[in-house]
């Protein structure tokens, strides 16, 4: 209820993360396959550093940025355009938990 701005009690929605939680819910990449812009979308339960790798079919890093976030709803958009066409790997590391998902670059 409003007026208890004092209280130390969490908010329901957003209960403290235990260790080991997935930080991330409703991960999802689009559009896929992308030719200019893909937009990285998930929601963050906790503030976090969000590190986004591209990595192409030779292993090899192409692009990576840092930054972090809030909780809430977080949208990355990654320029694409300049990728030559093929399939990529996504990866996603939040917190120390890894995601991996594959993108194709049009």
């Amino acid at each position: 209820p409003a007026g208890h701005l004092n209280s130390r009690s969490q908010s329901p929605e957003l209960p403290p993360l235990p260790p080991g939680a997935d930080p991330v819910k409703n991960y999802i990449l689009f559009p896929n396959p992308a030719s200019t812009t893909v937009k990285v979308q998930f929601d963050l339960l906790t503030e976090s550093a969000v590190l986004f790798r591209l990595i192409n079919t030779a292993g090899q890093q192409v692009y990576q940025q840092v930054q972090r976030y809030g909780p809430g709803q977080v949208i990355i958009p990654i320029p694409v355009s300049r990728f030559a066409a093929g399939i990529y790997t996504v990866m996603l590391n939040i917190n120390g938990k890894v995601y991996f998902e594959k993108l194709i670059i049009q």
